[in-house]
């Protein structure tokens, strides 16, 4: 498991004694030891600890009150850098859904990647999972948006949760401008009007 910040950990058992919980580093060092009496869910705080990023060994020990025990021990990589997401070039502000889609090109990079997703509204448009680091072409049809000013939210994540947002406004206008020939006055030389 990736953890960024809580790991929860719950236990399944209506006479639960309590349960030990060993933190180690990689090479066996004991980093946090603690005992949680009579309660079956417990959220470790890794955000709370003096430690770095990288690799534990969590062991665990949960103890019923006959004496009963379950033990786990797991490896889980701490991790709470965000991942990069840089965008190629700029969004365009103002589209015409009807003729062109949005074109974006993006570059993502972790160590732990998972998914990048872009959405308009509330609406995801775009989603692909990824394992590396690499550019993502990204090609939106807009044509079944309506005209108006919408949030675009492109969002890459990590296995641990991290998650980079980049929040862009656009406007999409597919509406040609109108033009008044009824009202409008020409003025065409000295002292001639020409009136539609």
């Amino acid at each position: 498991p990736y953890v960024s910040g809580n790991l929860l950990l719950t236990w399944l058992d209506d006479n639960h004694k309590h349960t030990d919980i060993l933190i180690n580093n990689q090479d066996g060092k004991l980093i946090k030891a603690f005992t949680h009496q009579n309660e079956s869910k417990q959220y470790i705080d890794f955000g709370t600890f003096d430690i770095e990023e990288g690799y534990y060994q969590v062991q665990i020990v949960s103890v019923d009150i006959a004496d009963n025990k379950t033990a786990l021990s797991e490896t889980i990589l701490f991790d709470r850098t965000k991942p990069v997401l840089q965008l190629k070039g700029d969004v365009t502000p103002y589209l015409s859904q009807l003729k062109d889609p949005l074109d974006i090109e993006l570059f993502v990079d972790d160590r732990h990647l998972k998914d990048v997703a872009i959405s308009i509204g509330e609406e995801v448009v775009f989603q692909s999972l990824i394992k590396e680091p690499t550019n993502i072409p990204a090609s939106i049809d807009l044509k079944e948006l309506e005209d108006g000013e919408f949030v675009l939210n492109i969002k890459v994540s990590d296995q641990a949760g991290n998650e980079t947002i980049s929040t862009n406004k656009i406007v999409l206008d597919s509406t040609p401008p109108q033009l008044d020939t009824e009202s409008s006055v020409w003025q065409i030389g000295h002292n001639q009007k020409l009136t539609y």
